[in-house]
């Protein structure tokens, strides 16, 4: 039997003195609505990854890094990667939005699935 309330422990979001016995259960709805939202707002997306088939990688869609004049070559060369991820992912948000997703919308009916994978599959390897 399943239980009707979860407890939503992020051991890094919490103080140091707090313990996974000290988070308040709550409904799953109540838990998971947050990322639910960022998902469906496209906050995150996340396309295929070079791995394997069927896996995908997660982008997330801030940007708010900034590199010191003085941080050493490999530090900005990896910020300069994120940051090209980062724009990518951008690309990524606005084919959604041409395919009809809407980020304020429970129901995506108007969601051209089809269009977007061959747009997405463009964007991708183009």
């Amino acid at each position: 039997m399943f239980s009707e309330v979860v407890y939503p422990y992020t051991p890094q979001d919490e103080p140091d003195d707090g313990k996974y016995y000290d988070v308040p259960a709550m409904s799953p709805r109540e838990a998971f609505q947050p990322l639910i939202d960022k998902y469906r707002g496209l906050h995150y997306t996340s396309r295929p990854s070079n791995a394997k088939e069927g896996e995908y990688q997660l982008i997330i869609d801030e940007w708010d890094v900034c590199v010191p004049d003085n941080a050493p070559v490999r530090a900005r060369q990896l910020t300069e990667e994120l940051h090209r991820r980062w724009q990518y992912s951008r690309g990524l948000e606005e084919i959604y939005l041409e395919c009809g997703w809407r980020p304020d919308q429970v129901d995506q009916s108007a969601f051209r699935r089809d269009e977007f994978l061959e747009k997405r599959r463009r964007y991708l390897f183009d």
